[in-house]
This record gives structure tokens, C-alpha cells and sequence, in this order.
């Protein structure tokens, strides 16, 4: 049998109150190396890499802007332009051709939609969603071509779809109605099976979505589950969710306990078991899973450093520590791309 080969990845962390992104390396062994500092002079938050794995945009406040940035093949960032904005940026997403960037602020209660050149610059204003009170990140579901808007002050998750001119329109549907003050904000997807999850941030509960819409029935929540130990009544204050390339477990932060939560997801994907709570770093607004699913990387808003895990598959997910590293000053956004050869 021939021995699997790994590539190398890119770790992308950007720092808030430090104004730069950082850039490591991942090897095999989950050994990490810094390789680049860029400053970006401004207090930069979201970041994404498009769908070819060449671009990275990075929303930035103070003079609210977008940052373009060409990914080198050693995967350090060059600066190519800087797109003005017209509101904060809390979350970015980019259509399945590149075409779009949305981008969306809890601040405005708002997205503002911009079209991408052909360079990957998002040059013109396309269109703005308003009445999204507290919605904190779009979340395209590729196999469909809807976008699930989490809606934090409204309680509901509000769906939307691409029309031909290529502009966002109301689903049939038009919202999912989420339990009260539990405040909807991140998502995931399975990426087998018409499933999404979503994190609560009040109530820190996760909520799973039934997307298969057979016979015109309605996109409904199938399942709500705590991501907290068992009889925790203090503070909740959920963070952050992601899901392994192998559909087969999920993870949760939670920033008052400083807590990693991992579950078991079950083979149609409509069920998860909670298998594991594991301390992590100080205030985890961000983490995120390596391309194999092997590596799960947790960093800390308040303790600027990160905390690197082993994913133990025999266990059902369950994290073991490796490694911790220093960040720079509020950490808020961290993810992963392969080093091209």
C-alpha cells in the first residue's frame, strides 16, 4: 500500500488590536512556523481565501476597507489593492465562481455585495440587504445556491438565493425562526449530506438544519442541542463552529467557559452526541481545522496565543494538546490553505 503523502499548509491569523496578519506554517507532525508579519494598518477582523486558493481578503476597520492580497506559492501575502467600504465588516463570503464578495456587518444590519474583476479585486458596489438586525455571518450552501443569513437580534435565520442578474433574493421561504434570545451567528455545513449547523451565541446551543426541501416541504431545525457541560447554568457565550472533512465530528467555542466542545456526528449527518469539553485559550472567538482533519487550532482573543490539537479519530474526535504559540495582540480570525507545490 502506498504511503499517504501530506502537503505542507498555510495558517492565516489576523490580529485586531495589532493590526497585522500573521502567517505560519502546519507540517505534518503539527508543528507550526511563522513565516510572514504583514501590517495592515488598520484593526483587521474577517478574513477569507477564494475558491482557487489564490486570493485573500481581509476586512478591515477604522477607514473601513478591503484588503486584497495575492497568495505567493510559498503562501505569503503581496498587498494588490484596497477596496473602500461603506460599513464595518464582521464576516466575508465569496460565491462558488468568485464572482461576489459579501460582505456583512452586525454593526449596519446589513450586507453590502460587491463584484469581483477578473484580477480578483471586488471593485463594483452591487447591492445592499438591509434589515438584518445583528446579522453576523453569510454562509453559502454550494449545493443549492442559497445563502443562510444567522440573524443574532432577531432570532431567526433569513434565506436567501442568487437570481440569473446575479443579485440576492428572498427564498420562498424567507426565515427560519430560531428559539428566543438564543442569538444565531456562525455555520457549517455537511458536506455529503443537506445539513448545516449553526452555533447560538446567548444560549450557546447548536442547531441543526434539514436543507433537503423534499416536496416542498419547509428548511426546518431537526435538532438542538447544548454545547455546555451538564447542569452549567453561569454565562454562555458562544463563539465559533466547524466540522471535519470527514463529516464525521464537530466542534464548538465558547468564550465564558474557554471551552473547545467536540460531537460525534452520526453517518446521515442529522444527529450529534457530544463526546468531550476541553479548556482551551482565553476568550476563543476563532478557531479552525487543518485540510486533513487532523489538527484542530484554537486561538485567544485575551491571551494572544493559540493552542494547537491533535484530533484523535479512535476516540471520537476528542482533542489532544500538542503545542502553544504566540499570537499577535487579539486574535480574531483564523484559516487554513495548502501550500501549492
Amino acid at each position: 500500500m502506498l504511503k499517504k503523502t501530506y502537503m505542507k499548509q498555510n495558517i492565516y491569523i489576523s490580529n485586531y488590536d495589532s493590526k497585522k496578519i500573521i502567517i505560519l506554517t502546519l507540517d505534518n507532525e503539527g508543528k507550526l512556523h511563522e513565516i510572514q508579519n504583514i501590517y495592515t494598518n488598520g484593526y483587521v477582523q474577517p478574513i477569507i481565501i477564494n475558491k482557487n486558493k489564490l486570493i485573500l481578503y481581509a476586512g478591515v476597520r477604522s477607514k473601513n476597507k478591503i484588503i486584497t492580497y495575492k497568495i505567493q506559492k510559498d503562501g505569503k501575502l503581496e498587498e494588490i489593492e484596497q477596496t473602500p467600504l461603506l460599513i464595518t465588516s464582521n464576516h466575508l463570503e465569496i460565491d462558488y465562481i468568485n464572482n461576489l464578495l459579501f460582505v456583512t456587518s452586525y454593526n449596519y444590519n446589513c450586507i453590502d455585495i460587491y463584484k469581483i474583476s477578473k484580477y480578483g479585486i471586488p471593485k463594483k458596489y452591487k447591492q445592499t440587504i438591509n434589515k438584518l438586525h445583528g446579522c453576523h455571518s453569510t454562509n453559502l450552501y454550494l449545493k443549492k445556491n442559497i445563502f443562510l443569513i444567522p440573524t443574532l437580534k432577531e432570532d431567526c435565520i433569513y434565506i436567501y438565493e442568487l437570481n440569473k442578474n446575479k443579485k440576492l433574493v428572498h427564498h420562498k421561504q424567507i426565515k427560519i425562526k430560531t428559539k428566543k434570545k438564543s442569538g444565531p451567528r456562525h455555520m457549517t455545513f455537511h458536506n455529503k449530506n443537506e445539513y448545516a449547523y449553526c452555533i447560538n451565541e446567548l444560549d450557546s446551543t447548536i442547531n441543526i438544519l434539514n436543507l433537503k426541501n423534499k416536496n416542498k416541504k419547509k428548511i426546518k431545525i431537526i435538532q438542538t442541542i447544548d454545547t455546555m457541560p451538564y447542569k452549567y447554568n453561569k454565562k454562555r457565550w458562544g463563539a465559533d463552529i466547524h466540522i471535519t472533512p470527514n463529516n464525521k465530528y464537530l466542534y464548538t467555542s465558547d468564550r465564558a467557559l474557554n471551552i473547545i466542545t467536540s460531537f460525534k456526528i452520526n453517518k446521515e449527518g442529522n444527529k450529534i452526541s457530544i463526546t468531550g469539553h476541553f479548556k482551551t485559550e482565553t476568550c476563543p472567538r476563532a478557531f479552525n481545522i487543518d485540510y486533513y482533519g487532523k489538527y484542530l487550532i484554537s486561538v485567544g482573543q485575551k491571551s494572544n496565543s493559540l493552542t494547537i490539537y491533535k484530533i484523535l479519530k479512535k476516540e471520537n474526535g476528542r482533542l489532544s494538546y500538542i503545542n502553544c504559540y504566540n499570537t499577535g495582540n487579539n486574535p480574531m480570525w483564523i484559516i487554513t490553505n495548502l501550500i501549492k507545490k
